[in-house]
């Protein structure tokens, strides 16, 4: 249950404390409500019993200890995810600025992220070609990587950017998005890099988050975390469709599938890869994928069943299904066009250089 709690206890700097509050965690978002209407966003930066720390992102000009209510939301700070995310401009708090209108989430994801097991981690091996020599040569970068760019005065640090955005390609050819942060830029050069994306026709894959120079200061320190958030997913769902292409090209009918696994029980993957394929894909009721397969075969094997056809109709039950969204179809099937006429073209020169290493 969530509670509105009126009034404040203390207001010092951009930090303002509540007392009398039960159940409140570390890092917890807080939205505080204004008598003008208005609405501000926090997060809880201590916990001392029942007495709370929350730190303002806006800062606290306007708020009163008598009037003000706040909310705990009883979660940390999320971000949205959707395959809408492509072409739009949010903040450093991931909020669409854009004028475009809400997102509306496949998913919603914790931009925390979770402590990683650097056993389970795949090989890095999609390299990254930006172009620039010092980087592809001295620092590779290799696919959901990130790429911090820091310079001194004068230094032509936003064309190199742009540039970089502009002719990034991976080695394999597979289509892939660009997460593009900066923080602490002035209006003239957010306008700069946002013009200079569509110019070039680069802003359909990119998504970005600006946080300007009179932007709240806390949201520099978030931005990279919700940056990291966005998930790139289509490279895979590309590498996918290739297959099914293939299969297609033998005279394969494939007019729907079914998803297995543990990347089967996000929604978000779910659409994105049923918008590239642009065939139904459903979810089973169990959550088994090889094993359950391995024992469907061992019970026709048995004769507990006459064929797999016959096994999979009576042991395989559909949970959900993701149809596919015919406007995304259009513009995954355009980009995928291009991906497939670029990797043949190139696929002489990837090997040249990966002979170089």
């Amino acid at each position: 249950m969530i509670l509105e709690h009126i009034g404040l206890s203390q207001i010092n700097g951009s930090l303002v404390v509540l007392d009398g509050v039960k159940g409140v965690q570390y890092d917890e978002m807080a939205e505080l409500h204004l008598d003008d209407g208005s609405t501000r966003v926090g997060r809880v930066v201590r916990v001392d019993g029942d007495r709370c720390v929350i730190q303002v992102f806006e800062g606290t000009r306007g708020l009163s200890l008598v009037n003000n209510r706040t909310v705990l939301t009883g979660h940390p700070m999320m971000m949205d995810l959707s395959p809408e995310l492509l072409g739009r401009v949010l903040d450093g708090l991931g909020r669409p600025i854009d004028g475009l209108g809400d997102i509306y989430p496949v998913a919603r994801r914790d931009v925390n992220g979770a402590p990683i097991n650097p056993v389970s981690r795949v090989y890095p091996r999609n390299y990254i070609h930006t172009g620039i020599s010092s980087i592809d040569c001295l620092a590779t970068l290799i696919r959901g990587q990130k790429l911090p760019i820091f310079s001194g005065s004068g230094m032509k640090h936003n064309e190199l950017a742009v540039q970089i955005v502009r002719q990034a390609s991976v080695a394999d050819g597979s289509d892939f998005a660009i997460v593009f942060a900066a923080m602490g830029v002035k209006n003239d050069v957010a306008s700069y890099f946002r013009e200079s994306f569509e110019s070039c026709g680069a802003m359909e894959r990119v998504v970005m988050l600006l946080n300007l120079a009179n932007d709240p200061i806390i949201e520099r320190i978030i931005t990279p975390r919700a940056a990291l958030t966005q998930a790139v997913l289509e490279g895979v769902a590309f590498a996918i469709r290739d297959c099914v292409e293939i299969a297609r090209a033998q005279g394969v009918k494939i007019k729907a599938s079914t998803l297995c696994g543990g990347g089967a029980k996000s929604p978000l993957w779910r659409e994105i890869l049923a918008n590239v394929l642009g065939i139904p894909l459903t979810l089973p009721q169990t959550e088994q994928g090889p094993g359950y397969g391995g024992a469907m075969l061992a019970a026709v094997a048995c004769g507990a069943y006459p064929s797999v056809q016959a096994c999979a109709e009576a042991l395989v039950h559909a949970k959900s299904t993701t149809q596919p969204d015919a406007a995304l179809v259009e513009k995954y099937n355009a980009r995928y066009a291009v991906w497939h006429k670029l990797y043949p073209a190139l696929k002489v020169s990837f090997a040249e250089m990966e002979a170089l290493q």
